[in-house]
């Protein structure tokens, strides 16, 4: 894929530029695909990323840095300005980018990074002998759930770093109309995941439901399903592993609602707030989920306006009391933990 991506391009400029963009879009996916994936490279190639030096990838001739940008930007979300008009951020930290504006020095002139699974990916200029050249670096990326988060962090704040995740610009919600129709308030860390990340899922686990979401609009399925009957639960998130992410909504302060987790109409109850439950899910193997076993996670967004149309599905019901479900590995949960409830 690196000979191709150094490969000149035949045929107009602007069709040589596109060809690029593509290209280096594919070898970025190829390289950065967790170990096993579908697209995942193997043997020396993948433990020279997981393992060794940052990777850098060498776009042809002509590549335009701007096209570049918006493909990687098109999945990976918003980049990080790492370096601009050869001034490189001092404060960049492992944590924070520095994997990928290192192997070049005094010669980098522009650099944007995202981290993205469990690599860091950047997309810069460089250059060499006066001569300007376009790259793609890829370079291995710490857990922040194992390097520890800065003193004070807010759950939503723990989310944002342990998904590498920068916020795109996005229609604000209105939050009060939303609440007007839903005939209740909602808790605050809701609608912050909600602003911070907008619509889409993390580690391809669970989606968030946001208002006005294609297929997944929070107020659309709460009609469907007849909230607030019948027992008071409100869907907050949907799994394709069959499993209903909702919250009990019996207290008047929505911050003190309790997220459930069922399957079939058998719940488990967490005591705790959406983000605290969101870092835990990720990252707390005491909590069951097959999330907590992955080395690095993410956040992937996706399309952010609803054409209209009611979603499938429905709650099922329940006593609330249940704790067995199984997760996406085919590996049972435990059915008995210490306490009946997660916090």
């Amino acid at each position: 894929m690196a000979e191709e991506m150094r490969a000149r391009h035949g045929g107009p400029a602007r069709r040589a530029r596109a060809t690029a963009v593509v290209a280096v879009g594919a070898a970025v996916t190829a390289v950065s695909a967790p170990a096993g994936a579908p697209g995942a490279p193997t043997g020396r190639a993948y433990s020279f990323v997981a393992g060794g030096a940052p990777v850098i990838l060498e776009a042809p001739d002509g590549t335009s840095l701007n096209e570049l940008l918006a493909e990687l930007g098109r999945w990976a979300g918003r980049p990080r300005n790492l370096a601009a008009d050869g001034f490189t951020d001092p404060s960049l930290t492992e944590r924070t980018g520095l994997p990928l504006v290192e192997p070049f020095g005094d010669e980098l002139l522009e650099m944007r990074g995202w981290a993205y699974r469990s690599h860091w990916i950047g997309c810069g200029s460089v250059a060499t002998s006066h001569l300007e050249r376009t790259v793609v670096v890829i370079a291995e990326r710490e857990d922040p759930a194992v390097t520890g988060f800065p003193d004070g962090a807010s759950w939503v704040e723990k989310l944002r770093i342990l998904t590498g995740w920068e916020p795109v610009p996005q229609p604000a919600v209105d939050w009060r109309a939303v609440e007007a129709d839903l005939g209740t308030s909602l808790p605050s860390d809701y609608k912050e995941i909600v602003d911070l990340f907008g619509p889409g899922g993390f580690d391809e686990y669970v989606d968030l439901l946001v208002p006005g979401a294609l297929g997944m609009d929070l107020v659309d399925w709460a009609r469907s399903e007849g909230y607030p009957a019948p027992k008071e639960l409100l869907r907050w998130g949907s799994s394709e592993q069959e499993f209903d992410f909702v919250w009990q909504t019996r207290t008047a302060n929505p911050d003190d609602w309790a997220v459930l987790v069922g399957q079939f109409g058998e719940w488990e109850r967490f005591d705790c707030g959406l983000g605290e439950f969101l870092v835990r899910m990720l990252t707390d193997r005491r909590y069951g989920f097959p999330t907590s076993r992955l080395h690095v996670h993410f956040f992937q967004r996706a399309l952010a306006r609803n054409p209209g149309g009611s979603p499938p599905g429905g709650i099922a019901s329940g006593d609330g009391d249940a704790e067995h479900r199984r997760g996406n590995t085919g590996a049972e949960r435990p059915q008995k933990r210490p306490g009946r409830t997660a916090g």
